[in-house]
């Protein structure tokens, strides 16, 4: 399949991480390549940012994986995925994780599932349900400003592991801005313009909750 002119991204313009990989690479920009197909019958990112899904939906997603690098045989819930972020970029860059894609939207899930199965992504599993209904257990819940990150805590306490297997402790992974945010339980926000100079990442930010099971 090839790429028309709208959706060739100035990769040179922007930094990849260093260890993503070339094959990595390809099969993210095939994923934007979807994406933009897709938006353009059901509204999947904003239109504005269709020219930009590389930097502003792709890498910011990737970007997760600098603070937690997942590991083989591990679950992550992606909670209300939407178009598939921040989901879909990790499973392709993480095929040994187990990755479950969770929104109550049934026609973007259903998108969703026609994607994944153009992207052969096997380690993927599609559940078109509301968060806080999910029974299965995640070693990280990854999520992109679905709604107040405390509220969703309480969505998904019940489903989180409670034995870590590496350094950063189980719990919530959630993609926002720089706008202020009260957590009353303890937490940890990374900036992730220290993972990406580009000025989009300027203001975002990446916030760890621990989160050990109820």
């Amino acid at each position: 399949m090839s790429f028309s002119p709208r959706h060739r991204q100035a990769d040179c313009a922007i930094s990849n991480p260093p260890w993503l990989r070339p094959d990595h690479i390809d099969k993210l920009k095939l994923f934007g390549y979807l994406l933009t197909e897709k938006n353009s019958f059901i509204n999947l990112i904003s239109k504005k940012d269709v020219e930009n899904v590389y930097l502003k939906h792709i890498l910011h997603s990737v970007l997760i994986s600098e603070v937690v690098r997942f590991s083989t045989g591990m679950r992550v819930m992606d909670a209300g995925t939407g178009g598939g972020f921040p989901g879909v970029p990790l499973a392709i860059v993480f095929p040994e994780v187990e990755f479950h894609l969770v929104d109550s939207i049934g026609k973007k899930m259903t998108a969703l599932t026609e994607m994944v199965s153009a992207l052969q992504l096997d380690n993927v599993r599609i559940y078109n349900e509301r968060v806080e209904r999910m029974s299965h257990r995640y070693d990280f819940v990854v999520s992109r400003a679905v709604t107040n990150p405390n509220v969703l805590c309480q969505w998904i306490r019940h489903t989180i592991k409670p034995v870590s297997r590496q350094s950063v402790a189980n719990g919530l992974l959630y993609l926002r801005g720089n706008e202020p945010l009260y957590m009353p339980i303890p937490h940890r926000t990374y900036a992730l313009k220290h993972f990406c100079a580009h000025p989009f990442f300027e203001t975002k930010q990446l916030l760890h909750v621990p989160l050990p099971p109820l």
